[in-house]
């Protein structure tokens, strides 16, 4: 029995010694940063959809957006993207190099 009571963790319990105002603030803290993110994430896909409209839309768009679009850009728009822009260079006679070589970047192993 006195090896088991050396073993136990000193902090085992813990959680119960807490008291509910604190614990109740804990959680609150917790919900309401997940809120914040979720929040950020949600007009981060906005913001990102709406820039690419502007890509689309645009025959040639700026550097500045494209550059703050690959900045926003969350892994799982990068093959969308790249979509985007390859309608794009396949639209014109004589496609831009920028296009082309973000193109490239972003279709690289």
């Amino acid at each position: 029995m006195a090896t088991e009571a050396a073993n136990r963790d000193p902090q085992e319990g813990a959680v119960e010694q807490i008291p509910d105002e604190v614990w109740e603030q804990f959680v609150q803290e917790l919900r309401d940063r997940l809120r914040e993110r979720q929040a950020s994430e949600e007009t981060r896909a906005e913001f990102v959809q709406m820039l690419m409209e502007k890509v689309r839309e645009d025959p040639f768009p700026s550097r500045a957006q494209l550059d703050l679009l690959e900045q926003s850009l969350p892994p799982e728009m990068v093959a969308d993207y790249a979509r985007l822009l390859m309608e794009k260079a396949g639209s014109e006679p004589f496609p831009s190099n920028e296009v082309l070589s973000r193109i490239q970047r972003m279709t690289q192993p």
